[in-house]
């Protein structure tokens, strides 16, 4: 009789009927000799239980998946697994059910009737129509992530997917990150090609300048004439110097992946006005004296006092 309960699961899967239906249906068959699920719970676990039930029926087939698990973490049985795959499959994750009907499998392989086995390959048989798998080709040890969840890490294949429209993100460190929309066809194989490029977190700078000119990098000096190097990228200065020139200075903004060449040619720097020695001190061109005086600002006279000069006692100073 167990044997008919699963078979009823089954036939309610596939045609979408709801966890009340099926349970009506099979509750004779639950009944006899072995304990119905519900029977054999106790505890936190029987409340989960009963808590999925009413967040199925009220059409919160996330929060019912969730309880189930909760339940089945504690007790392992396989029968809890085929109640999350009903949840699943009422939110269209096929590939999620056709993961748990797998497990179950697995899980009730010294516990499931040739019945309750055969009920769980015919599922999996059926499903094939409504899931397609995904192949990468991609670096090795690339992650992949499929709508947001981790797949794992390349070589990845046969990964199997709803069909429909997907997003895929590759990551891997030395390489830009890649993302691509794909669609899954029920039934067939589709391969998603990464085009991955390296990541090349620096710059290429070349300096040219006159033979013996001093080149200095963010305050150092890295060479004479010419320097070729690759920088990080971001904000960096270059200075230029050489005798008897006027030394040339750039703030450099780097970006990642760029080449970057500075032609620097030196200005000479003007005559300076050599001094005349006259008597030890030394006196400036008649030019420059002359200009002084030509441009010193006049003398303003101060105001003088009215009135008689008197007899004054103390000490005496100019009127300033």
């Amino acid at each position: 009789m167990r044997q008919t309960y699963f078979r009823c699961v089954g036939i309610a899967v596939l045609l979408g009927a709801s966890v009340p239906s099926f349970e009506r249906r099979c509750a004779a068959a639950d009944a006899v000799s072995t304990p119905s699920l519900a029977e054999s719970l106790s505890g936190q676990t029987k409340i989960d239980y009963e808590t999925a039930k009413h967040l199925f029926e009220d059409g919160d087939f996330a929060g019912a998946a969730s309880k189930f698990r909760q339940a089945h973490d504690r007790v392992k049985d396989p029968r809890l697994l085929w109640n999350i795959l009903v949840c699943e499959k009422a939110m269209r994750h096929y590939a999620r059910v056709q993961k748990l009907a797998q497990r179950y499998l697995e899980e009730g392989k010294d516990t499931l009737s040739a019945e309750q086995k055969r009920a769980g390959v015919e599922l999996l048989e059926t499903l094939q129509t409504v899931i397609g798998s995904l192949s990468v080709n991609a670096e090795p040890g690339t992650e992949i992530a499929i709508d947001g969840e981790p797949m794992g890490v390349t070589p990845l294949q046969a990964v199997h997917l709803d069909l429909g429209k997907h997003k895929l993100v590759a990551e891997k460190a030395g390489f830009k990150l890649f993302t691509s929309t794909f669609e899954i066809v029920g039934g067939e194989q589709t391969i998603v090609k990464v085009a991955q490029v390296v990541l090349n977190p620096k710059a290429s700078l070349v300096v040219q300048a006159a033979t013996g000119d001093m080149i200095f990098f963010d305050g150092k000096q890295v060479a004479a004439t010419r320097w070729q190097s690759d920088v990080e990228v971001g904000a960096h200065s270059l200075r230029v110097t050489a005798p008897a020139h006027k030394p040339y200075e750039l703030r450099l903004d780097l970006v990642e992946g760029t080449r970057r060449t500075v032609q620097v040619t030196l200005a000479k720097e003007s005559g300076p006005l050599w001094p005349w020695i006259v008597g030890g001190v030394a006196v400036a061109s008649a030019a420059a004296v002359g200009g002084y005086f030509l441009f010193k600002p006049d003398t303003v006279p101060a105001e003088q006092p009215l009135g008689s000069l008197g007899t004054v006692t103390g000490t005496t100073s100019f009127v300033r």
